[in-house]
């Protein structure tokens, strides 16, 4: 693992928050150690990336190992106070240790100047991953309804499809064309 400016080592909670109204929410994943608290704020497409790359990620350890280690980390207490690290992510990348048998998970921000060193790391169990994964699916999932006709996210004030009824200002994508093989 690259070696990150703040390395807060085996992360003994981690979870991913929500602020707001759906629409106007905000979102974050929070992970502590004995002695430190981060907050990694991102975008729900980033937040919806990191829950499906997870679920990839503890897919191939099934795959490679008929009983993934989740052993759960040290008996210390995770640290229950503000945050002392707090920045926006614009890059996350995920590892697996096979000596620890835990998975890695790096943040960079957009202000780093040397993209080869993180911002961020951590170690997580496979059953902290996998817990972090289903938060993020019902969070992700709580937000507005996509519309089955045009694809956009749908408010509950209502919704003027372009595909319904025509009353955007946005241009009509073209229907996808068709192979004639």
């Amino acid at each position: 693992m690259p070696e990150s400016r703040h390395d807060f080592g085996a992360a003994y909670r981690i979870e991913a928050e929500t602020f707001g109204v759906p629409g106007q929410r905000t979102f974050r994943i929070i992970v502590a150690n004995a002695a430190r608290v981060a907050s990694l704020w991102m975008e729900k497409e980033q937040l919806a990336a990191l829950g499906r790359a997870i679920e990839t990620q503890l897919a191939r350890l099934r795959a490679l190992r008929a009983d993934p280690s989740l052993r759960p980390p040290d008996d210390a207490p995770a640290h229950d106070g503000r945050p002392d690290l707090d920045f926006r992510v614009a890059q996350l990348a995920l590892g697996f240790d096979e000596e620890s048998g835990r998975f890695l998970l790096l943040a960079y921000t957009a202000e780093d100047e040397d993209e080869d060193r993180p911002t961020f790391g951590c170690r997580i169990t496979p059953g902290q991953f996998r817990d972090l994964a289903q938060e993020i699916n019902r969070i992700v999932n709580a937000g507005r309804p996509m519309c089955p006709l045009c694809g956009v996210p749908m408010d509950a004030t209502g919704h003027a499809c372009i595909r319904a009824n025509g009353h955007s200002k946005q241009p009509i994508p073209p229907p996808a064309e068709e192979d004639d093989d």
